[in-house]
């Protein structure tokens, strides 16, 4: 019998270990990109040093606030828009208690953003800073779904445009 067991181990031993004969198969796309790659050229490259007059620097600075005033802009007016379509839809949806409804979704908006401020100052080189933010967002839903109440998943499709 062990003889037997021995024989059967050594033969399952070799069956596992011995040489395939089959052919490896190779990737083929994989040497497709390895060959299509552009080559690194690693030749240093000379620093040059560039002076700028202070014209330029002044007139850079300008491009980039009235670039930024832009998108300021344009970001408050796409947020007043959509805070006008909610509380639209509100008064739609419920004509006694829709402008109580949006203005305390303002009011925790507020409030939000307040909290958030203060915990990213609070915590700006902590590593557990996005742990708690994401904490502050479940919290923030909850208490959006709370206010909306029973209109909550109705309002939803209004954040469809803003989510794009």
């Amino acid at each position: 019998m062990k003889t037997l067991i021995l024989f059967t181990f050594f033969a399952a031993l070799f069956y596992y270990l011995k040489p395939s004969d089959k052919p490896v198969v190779v990737d083929l796309d994989e040497i497709r990109v390895k060959v299509s790659a552009p080559r690194r050229d690693h030749t240093p490259v000379a620093h040059r040093h560039i002076t700028r007059t202070p014209g330029q620097v002044e007139g850079g600075k300008d491009s980039v606030s009235k670039v930024a005033s832009k998108l300021i802009e344009t970001n408050t007016d796409i947020e007043e828009s959509w805070e006008k379509q909610l509380e639209n839809r509100l008064l739609e949806l419920d004509p006694v208690a829709g402008k109580e409804i949006f203005d305390n979704y303002q009011e925790e908006k507020a409030g939000y953003a307040l909290r958030l401020e203060n915990l990213v100052k609070a915590h700006q080189e902590s590593s557990e800073l996005e742990f708690l933010i994401d904490e502050l967002d479940l919290a923030h839903q909850q208490k959006l779904q709370d206010i909306f109440g029973p209109y909550f998943e109705e309002l939803r499709d209004l954040q469809a445009p803003i989510a794009q």
